[in-house]
């Protein structure tokens, strides 16, 4: 039987069934990305650079595809911002702090397991890790990072490493979020991928639902789900700053 995959990121992604279904099964494609989560893998792109030893320039331009959408409120400007503030702390408080200590960044790390009978293998990244102790980049709230945070001490556990402590850090803020290892975790992080494994086992080609929520807000099907939640969404054209208004087929107004 092949290894079904679980990743911390996934339990998210199971509070709408329609959502897993169009992007991890049929991996439809969207008109254009968030602009909010573009910018987000950016800022974790530049940090791992500079962690491997690259020059970091907290105000470089951020590379912009031609097309972006923005939720109702949000401009290419307070993003920019945004990031640029956040790459300004990173290299004010962290980075030669990290870097003499060696940090390893964007590691993948996974380990076998059995849940509900079946052979599953839970993995994740890391953002930046120094011997037993992990560091997460956040550019937005740190709700509800202390599970993902301790999933990754479970790995480094699983691994035969002798994890301390995970943090997670608001790079915009400053807020920190630490949880600490501790054995008794790791009947709680059992438990907890039970319960993710049963959600994804619920998922099937004839029952993948829409579940709208809160969580519609940063979905990318939402232009095309008739039951979405989320706010008005305008797709930019970065080159010109041209906007319009995205309908419920996906398509330019």
């Amino acid at each position: 039987m092949r290894p079904i995959h679980l990743f911390p990121s996934l339990e998210g992604q199971l509070l709408c069934p329609s959502r897993y279904w169009r992007g991890n099964v049929l991996r439809e494609l969207v008109q254009a990305p968030l602009a909010r989560f573009f910018v987000g893998r950016w800022v974790h792109q530049c940090i791992a650079m500079a962690l491997q030893g690259h020059p970091l320039d907290p105000y470089r331009p951020i590379p912009w595809p031609r097309q972006v959408v923005l939720n109702d409120g949000e401009d290419l400007e307070s993003l920019e911002s945004h990031a640029h503030s956040a790459l300004e702390r990173f290299a004010r408080e962290y980075l030669d702090w990290l870097r003499a200590r060696g940090a390893v960044a964007e590691e993948r790390l996974e380990t076998g397991l059995e849940v509900l009978g079946r052979p599953v293998v839970l993995s994740g990244r890391v953002d930046a890790r120094v011997g037993n102790r992990v560091w997460d980049w956040k550019t937005g709230s740190l709700e509800g990072c202390a599970d993902q945070l301790q999933e990754y001490l479970f790995l480094l556990y699983q691994q035969g490493q002798n994890p301390a402590q995970a943090c997670a850090v608001n790079l915009h803020s400053g807020e920190q979020h630490v949880e600490a290892w501790d054995e008794n975790l790791i009947e709680v992080i059992l438990d907890r991928l039970k319960l993710r494994l049963e959600g994804l086992l619920r998922i099937t080609p004839e029952h993948h639902p829409p579940r709208p929520g809160r969580h519609c807000r940063f979905c990318l099907y939402a232009p095309t789900c008739p039951e979405s939640q989320s706010p008005r969404r305008v797709v930019v054209n970065t080159r010109t700053g041209e906007a319009d208004d995205l309908d419920r087929r996906g398509a330019v107004d």
